[in-house]
């Protein structure tokens, strides 16, 4: 997978389940093929800017001794979860029986490596699930923002992983 630009040593995988998958199952086996992820539900992903957000967000969060966890998986579902309280942000993140999720990995995971595992777990590969679209704005009110149109959901959702920060 190519680097992210402005995403750091972080790479972003779209990806389908036919059936259910556990967390637990696709961290280890990314850790297994050498890598830290954090899998999530699509639907609270507004975009890659969202992702590039909370990834460098976490990041600075942790090299000034701010973090709620010191955990940079933890703290990106944090930021993603556009909340300064860690409990309400990882259910709102947390897979849970969805079939429709984005797997962020640090460092970036090769194709080669990407395409094992995704296999190995039974999932398809769909980028696409990581950008924001006309269906996915309608759902930010999952984030409090109340409004469906594309553009304004984008900023809102940037304004609210910046004042993660100012909630702690």
């Amino acid at each position: 997978m190519k680097k992210d630009e402005g995403a750091g040593a972080f790479g972003f995988i779209g990806c389908k389940s036919e059936g259910e998958v556990r967390a637990q199952d696709i961290m280890a086996a990314f850790t297994a093929a050498g890598y830290r992820s954090q899998p999530v539900r699509a639907e609270i992903v507004f975009g890659r800017a969202h992702l590039i957000s909370a990834c460098l967000h976490a990041e600075r969060a942790l090299r000034r001794g701010t973090s709620a966890s010191e955990d940079i998986m933890t703290e990106i579902a944090l930021y993603l979860g556009c909340s300064g309280q860690l409990s309400r942000a990882l259910s709102l993140v947390k897979i849970d029986g969805e079939n429709e999720l984005v797997v962020i990995t640090t460092p970036p995971a090769g194709e080669k490596d990407v395409s094992k595992v995704l296999k190995s777990l039974g999932l398809k590969r769909e980028d696409s699930l990581i950008e924001l679209t006309k269906s996915k704005a309608a759902g930010a009110g999952l984030l409090g923002i109340d409004s469906v149109d594309v553009d304004v959901v984008r900023e809102a959702v940037l304004e609210k992983v910046a004042f993660v920060d100012m909630e702690r």
